[in-house]
């Protein structure tokens, strides 16, 4: 992904559903730190410093609960935090140590303004925990190849299980691998031996696009289309740099017994969220249906308008954006059903180093 691309936009407005994983994750992280983190390491002791690393950080909204369980864990073994907070150079850092000095001021933040797939972020071996909470699904170098545009999608992921187009759909699969690959192999060199990593990343069942809301958007681009809202050549621009890989894709590298991978990273824990665990603050939510309509279309805006507005003309833009929400809007008919955001998401934890466990073992505990 360039480093001059915004994922998400007004993240603080718009950061629910992350701050409700990140709930998930901190919950996770404190019961890996019981498990893998029981004895201070001599690094530890030596400095007097627990060192964590947050990919994909934004503005800090969603980290405050899991850095407290962390700043917590030092303090009991009588040491100082240390948090390094890395995302892409236009992430807006100003709100991020505003936000982190109110909150915990008794953190020593450095910042680290690099894509996480550039390279390592800290001193090698520096690092006791990692974590990272709905961010591997973005692609780093952006949208793989083009969508066929007769099909309406916007994500790879929406062509999966069509013979046609699996040509397509393994190139998307095979941009998100890659990634996979490349931030394992950085994470390494960052965490020590016996340091822990939790992640929380958005997934998919059977390699399909879940959520409600991604088919909507498919059949309200086919309708603008259509109407000749958008051109051809606007369609073919409009998609997403996102893959949400499948709990195989994710585990196959922790787990292949010729992966540098296995050799490692242990799989301490691994579960999946049910699929409206994120949003269900929206869903059961004493609005009315509109209102939960537009509440999840607001949502979708949030992190979907800063790539989808890259299809048209600066001077067209803003207008061919709302045209294309009304679309989605009218399709929904009020019924917020259609615009769900419900994702689904794979929750795990990772200690560095080789496992003394049977991979086969591994392998039949969590597919």
């Amino acid at each position: 992904m360039s480093e001059s691309f915004v994922a998400m936009r007004n993240y603080s407005d718009n950061s629910s559903c992350q701050r409700s994983g990140a709930v998930l994750l901190s919950k996770m992280l404190e019961e890996a730190l019981n498990k893998g983190l029981n004895k201070l390491s001599n690094k530890e002791i030596e400095t007097g410093t627990i060192t964590t690393i947050e990919f994909g950080c934004a503005t800090g909204s969603s980290s405050l609960d899991i850095l407290n369980k962390i700043l917590v864990y030092a303090t009991i073994n009588g040491c100082r935090t240390k948090a390094i907070m890395n995302d892409l150079p236009l992430n807006n850092w100003n709100e991020l140590k505003t936000t982190l000095q109110d909150k915990l001021p008794m953190i020593d933040v450095k910042l680290s303004r690099q894509s996480m797939y550039n390279g390592i972020v800290s001193t090698p071996g520096n690092a006791d925990i990692a974590y990272s909470c709905f961010a591997q699904h973005w692609l780093s170098k952006g949208v793989p190849c083009h969508l066929p545009v007769e099909t309406g999608a916007i994500w790879g992921n929406q062509l999966a299980g069509f013979p046609q187009y699996k040509d397509i759909h393994d190139t998307w699969a095979k941009a998100s691998y890659d990634d996979w690959d490349r931030f394992l192999t950085l994470r390494a060199q960052e965490v020590h031996e016996g340091g822990i990593m939790v992640l929380l990343i958005q997934s998919s069942l059977d390699g399909t696009m879940p959520d409600a809301i991604a088919e909507t958007c498919q059949a309200a681009k086919k309708k603008c289309l259509e109407e000749g809202i958008i051109t051809a050549d606007e369609a073919k621009l409009m998609c997403m740099p996102e893959y949400v890989k499948t709990r195989d894709e994710i585990l196959t590298p922790l787990l292949m017994m010729d992966s540098p991978h296995a050799s490692k990273w242990t799989v301490l824990d691994f579960r999946r969220t049910q699929p409206d665990a994120c949003t269900k603050h929206i869903t059961d939510s004493n609005t009315s249906d509109e209102e939960k309509m537009n509440a999840f279309v607001q949502l979708a805006r949030g992190f979907m308008d800063a790539s989808l507005e890259q299809a048209f003309e600066e001077s067209a833009r803003k207008k061919k954006l709302n045209f294309f929400w009304e679309m989605v809007l009218r399709i929904a008919d009020n019924d917020h059903r259609k615009v769900t955001c419900n994702v689904m998401t794979e929750l795990f934890a990772l200690k560095r180093g080789e496992s003394h466990d049977s991979l086969e073992e591994k392998k039949e505990m969590y597919f």
